[in-house]
Order: C-alpha cells, then sequence, then structure tokens
C-alpha cells in the first residue's frame, strides 16, 4: 500500500546517517521460511560435504538467516494491537524486548 511505502521512504530518510541502531521492516515474511530455508541451506553443506555435521551450532545457523549479520533483536515492536508474534523473528527475537502497540504501522 501506498501509505506503507510512504512511511518506510520516511523511516530510511530520516535514519539514513544512523549507525547505532538497525531497524528490519519484514513484510511479507514468516521465521518458519526463514527457519526451513536456513536449515536447508545448512544441510546442503552437509550433503556436499562441505560441513560437518558437529559444524551445526546456533552461530551457524544465525548466519543463514535472512537478517545475518544482524541476527539479534534487541527490540520487538508488534503493531495493530496484537499480542502475539505471529511467527515473526522467532529465532532473532528470543531474548527481546517486546513492545506490543496499539496503532497500526504507518501511524507508529
Amino acid at each position: 500500500p501506498e501509505k506503507v511505502k510512504q512511511a518506510a521512504s520516511r523511516a530510511m530518510r530520516q535514519t539514513r546517517g544512523y549507525k547505532e541502531a538497525l531497524l528490519n521492516i519484514c513484510m511479507p515474511y514468516t521465521s518458519r521460511q526463514e527457519l526451513l530455508n536456513a536449515v536447508s541451506h545448512i544441510g546442503q553443506g552437509v550433503r556436499a560435504k562441505e560441513l560437518r555435521a558437529e559444524d551445526v551450532t546456533e552461530e551457524l545457523l544465525s548466519n543463514c538467516l535472512y537478517t545475518a549479520p544482524y541476527s539479534q533483536v534487541d527490540l520487538l515492536v508488534r503493531t495493530s494491537g496484537e499480542t502475539r508474534l505471529s511467527d515473526f523473528m522467532l529465532w532473532q527475537g528470543t531474548y527481546a524486548t517486546l513492545s506490543f502497540q496499539q496503532v497500526l504501522w504507518p501511524d507508529f
């Protein structure tokens, strides 16, 4: 939707020189698909003998996710009034502070 594109564009312009944090906006996205892709990629490496089973670690899995190399999330904000993660950044948000907001994303 145009309103979402405008909000994302405004956020990118306003923070383009900011180096302290990273803002990820994930749409459309499912954590399950991301994890399946990562596991499939690792499995290909094992089958090709580029990796051994003992090489498979949390760090390797994190490095195969869409958000690599920024795989840990400090703050996860859920807009729209929903109080659930809805298959969103499940691996990266393990230790995140969760913030559930009543407003919709473009108005946040």
